[in-house]
């Protein structure tokens, strides 16, 4: 009696777990593209999202935080990023994407000390995150 009564509970616990994670290798809805424009000493980062499906897509996103932008220089060391100035409020959010829908995210550079560098662009969501990564020089 004992055996089935755990064999029972164990079973409900089975079914009480979260659901799985999306696999790292499954291919992600979203196409990513970043622009980076250099003007003088200032870089603009644009980062759009777009979705490749026929159907509404839900970004979750664990803050009031949608994207990060950041810049490495040649060595491969952060020598900016976006949030690390700024605070945003812990609360759970979403955007939907409608189908083959697109939303973009900017952030700025300024100043910016001539050479070579790279743009980095991460949508922070956690249902569907995505990366990018663009050289670009600012003279």
């Amino acid at each position: 009696m004992r055996g089935r009564a755990v064999a029972a509970m164990l079973a409900v616990l089975a079914g009480c777990s979260p659901a799985a994670a999306p696999a790292e290798d499954a291919p992600s809805p979203l196409i990513p593209s970043l622009d980076v424009t250099v003007e003088g000493d200032s870089v603009h980062m644009v980062l759009h999202v777009m979705s490749v499906l026929d159907t509404p897509v839900v970004l979750e996103f664990p803050t009031s935080q949608r994207a990060d932008f950041w810049v490495r220089g040649a060595a491969g060391d952060t020598v900016w990023m976006w949030s690390a100035a700024r605070s945003f409020a812990q609360v759970v959010g979403s955007e939907t994407l409608e189908p083959i829908g697109r939303r973009s995210y900017e952030g700025s550079w300024s100043p910016a000390a001539p050479g070579e560098y790279e743009a980095v662009a991460r949508l922070v969501s956690t249902s569907h995150p995505v990366e990018i990564t663009v050289p670009f020089e600012v003279r």
